[in-house]
């Protein structure tokens, strides 16, 4: 009898291990930028196709815009994954980015698991002092690096190119990107966007790969020497080829379709170009599902503690912030 009751109190504990086990259920933060109808429209797509592509639950959080100044949708989503029973969260960045940014930063800050930002920024547009997402006890979450050099997205950016191009030998790819707003970001921002026109540059069968960027949230004068510096690159371009634009941004470009912003900032210019951003091309959800398998294979994933990062933004002593724009709008 006693062997009995030993017998079926080990299987009870081997029974309630399991059950620990079965209840570890992981699902996808996708991090979006956010803005109007039309780009948040591309986003919920963007969140379906990745979805369908990993087969775990996923929910959007965006990190600017919409969600200026409280937690917002970040809530939103944590609140969607944990009534689909998800516990552990893998957070992915529809960005380029890597480290050392300021709305990734904003974003994590949010989740309780990482600091507002070093240095400080501006506190307009981290929404500070920030609001903390209520996070169930038994949720962790690993966060992921954006698309670096990735080849699946330098597919997707030969791939638009491609749509335009009729002899790529005597074509220039000019790879255009927002840009970060801040300066202390582009060292790393640069970095990694680097890594990107490489891996385009290794699989490119143009005469020559090329790239600028906007930083549109940027001030006024540090948008003026972008614009000449984009510009004079695709005219110098021009004397020897076709120039061929496409942009590495998530969702489709409204700047760059006819009688965009950008076009407009262009004129007189000679060049192609292909509005089309990442999104709705296959690759990309593929890309979301490879980062998603390499986060639960490292097994690396923390708990929410908003106590160890309660910090306030500031902004930094020359932070090139003066006549700052309001509102990112691509």
């Amino acid at each position: 009898m006693r062997k009995c009751i030993v017998f079926i109190a080990v299987l009870f504990l081997v029974l309630l291990a399991g059950r620990g086990f079965a209840d570890e259920k992981a699902g996808i933060l996708l991090l979006e930028h956010g803005g109007d109808q039309e780009f948040n429209e591309g986003a919920e797509e963007l969140r379906d196709a990745v979805k369908s592509a990993t087969g775990v639950p996923v929910e959007l959080g965006y990190v600017c815009c919409v969600t200026w100044g409280n937690s917002g949708s970040m809530q939103y989503a944590i609140n969607k994954l944990a009534k689909q029973g998800v516990t552990k969260v893998v957070a992915i960045p529809a960005f380029v980015h890597s480290k050392d940014n300021g709305l990734l930063s904003r974003a994590y800050n949010i989740l309780g698991i990482g600091p507002v930002g070093t240095p400080p920024f501006n506190k307009e547009m981290t929404g500070a002092p920030l609001k903390f997402a209520s996070v169930p006890q038994d949720m962790t979450f690993a966060v992921t690096d954006g698309w670096r050099g990735d080849e699946l997205i330098a597919g997707i950016l030969l791939g638009r190119v491609k749509d335009i191009s009729k002899n790529p030998k005597e074509e220039t790819l000019f790879i255009l990107d927002h840009g970060a707003t801040y300066d202390w970001e582009m060292p790393e921002y640069d970095k990694t966007l680097n890594e990107l026109i490489e891996a385009v540059k290794s699989k490119s069968p143009y005469k020559r790969v090329a790239y600028g960027y906007w930083r549109d949230d940027a001030d006024k004068e540090i948008k003026a020497v972008q614009k000449e510096k984009i510009r004079n690159t695709i005219a110098e371009a021009s004397k020897d080829s076709k120039v061929l634009v496409v942009c590495a941004q998530t969702q489709d470009i409204r700047s760059m379709k006819p009688n965009g912003k950008w076009i407009k900032e262009l004129s007189g210019l000679t060049f192609d170009f292909n509005s089309h951003g990442l999104n709705r091309h296959p690759n990309f959800a593929l890309w979301f599902k490879k980062k998603f398998n390499e986060a639960m294979a490292t097994g690396q994933f923390v708990k929410s503690d908003p106590s160890k990062y309660n910090q306030v933004a500031e902004v930094p002593a020359h932070s090139g912030l003066e006549g700052m724009e309001g509102g990112h709008k691509m």
